[in-house]
């Protein structure tokens, strides 16, 4: 019996403007002022090591669902970071906000 596939919804990987996503409204978390002191330091001393995770509206938009501190450290609208670009529902990136970062707690 084989595997069932699991469907790839990553569109692509390209770099984008911070300016051009749209933070998510629905992001609950907060991060505390030791949490950014951290990243801030590990970004001086390694530099940008992940992308943005971002899906695609149907109005063509990006829309943010991973890496609110790093696009909030954004130096300016026009600072590039590299991101996945997925083919979500607004429904499916809402799933996937509200159990990503739970997920990796684990």
């Amino acid at each position: 019996m084989s595997e069932p596939q699991i469907k790839n919804r990553i569109k692509r990987m390209d770099y984008v403007r911070a300016g051009d996503v749209l933070v998510n409204e629905k992001n609950f978390r907060v991060h505390p002022e030791s949490q950014k002191r951290a990243f801030r330091a590990l970004q001086s001393a390694v530099g940008n090591v992940s992308a943005l995770l971002v899906y695609e509206r149907s109005d063509g938009k990006l829309k943010l669902i991973d890496g609110e501190m790093r696009l909030k450290e954004a130096k300016s609208p026009d600072q590039k970071f590299p991101a996945l670009i997925l083919d979500l529902s607004d429904e499916e990136a809402d799933q996937i906000l509200a159990t990503f970062d739970p997920l990796s707690d684990l």
